[in-house]
């Protein structure tokens, strides 16, 4: 008797263990179903948040006196003002980041759109690095990541040996240009690319037709434009803003031709925008190129 009491106990009881591992089991699949719900509801939320930004950017009557106005002046004060905005909702916090487009160097300049080398660009971009103590062969290996799948393997480096299938046609993102900066380092076994700042140095965009803006330009886009230090570097950024020709930079004729091989311009409304929102746990980050003039979006990325 007493073994049939004890058997019927432990049958009990792993039935009771069953049920609360097929009850654990099921509130899991349960989370799951209401995370990717959550997730679905948020995605679709910063589709309508992207719709309405870009909508304000259109029709926004402030924007369009900007652009009427045609003013260097006009599009400094405007980015002055709106470099950051917070838009939070009920249900989500969103900010909203607006600067140049056309601060910083965009590296795939150096190659022509029949994939020719611009030797007096590299040539600069070299004078650059060694001012910063790195190899002068670091630009053949980024050019190697901007001139496409070349039939007779004539690389200047064996990157693609341990990566075959990385993107070359243009450096296309940070990401893309810290898998060069890896290999260099592997490579040459020091880190001098660590002194410079290339999130402040290189936008990426495969357009080739992209000035500089000298009103916004940063300090190491100076510092490579002109192949000087920081602290003069520095002079410069701080007179810009509203400057109108090189006499308000009180750059020589020297300095003038050295700038202008890169394409320089006094008046690009052209801004990048940052849209950051949050929602509990989720996050998601969308940037584009918007070119205030023909009211149209590019370059978008999402991050979520």
């Amino acid at each position: 008797m007493r073994a049939k009491n004890a058997i019927a106990l432990l049958l009990t009881l792993f039935f009771i263990i069953a049920i609360t591992v097929l009850v654990g089991i099921g509130l899991r699949y349960v989370n799951t179903m209401a995370l990717d719900v959550q997730k679905e509801k948020f995605l679709f939320q910063t589709r309508i948040i992207l719709d309405d930004v870009l909508r304000i950017l259109k029709t926004s009557n402030e924007i369009n006196a900007i652009v009427d106005a045609n003013s260097s002046e006009a599009f400094a004060l405007f980015l002055a003002q709106s470099g950051y905005l917070p838009l939070n909702t009920p249900e989500m916090e969103v900010s909203l980041e607006i600067s140049s487009a056309r601060s910083k160097l965009n590296p795939n300049t150096f190659v022509d759109s029949n994939n020719t080398i611009n030797l007096s660009k590299i040539d600069s971009f070299k004078a650059y690095l060694n001012f910063h103590n790195v190899d002068y062969s670091y630009a053949d290996i980024l050019l190697d990541g901007m001139m496409g799948i070349k039939e007779d393997l004539s690389y200047n480096s064996d990157i693609f040996y341990s990566h075959p299938h990385l993107f070359r046609e243009y450096l296309a993102s940070p990401k893309h240009l810290a898998l060069f900066n890896k290999y260099f380092k592997n490579r040459y076994r020091y880190n001098t690319l660590q002194n410079i700042d290339f999130d402040a140095l290189f936008y990426y965009t495969k357009e080739q037709n992209t000035a500089i803006d000298l009103n916004f330009a940063t300090v190491e886009t100076w510092m490579f434009l002109l192949g000087v230090d920081r602290i003069q570097a520095q002079l410069y950024y701080d007179r810009a803003g509203f400057c109108s020709d090189y006499e308000c930079f009180g750059l020589g004729e020297l300095e003038r031709e050295r700038i202008e091989l890169f394409g320089v311009s006094f008046y690009e409304p052209i801004v990048s925008v940052n849209v950051t929102m949050y929602q509990n746990k989720l996050k998601a980050v969308i940037t584009f190129e918007y070119d205030l003039k023909s009211k149209k979006g590019s370059n978008f990325v999402y991050k979520i």
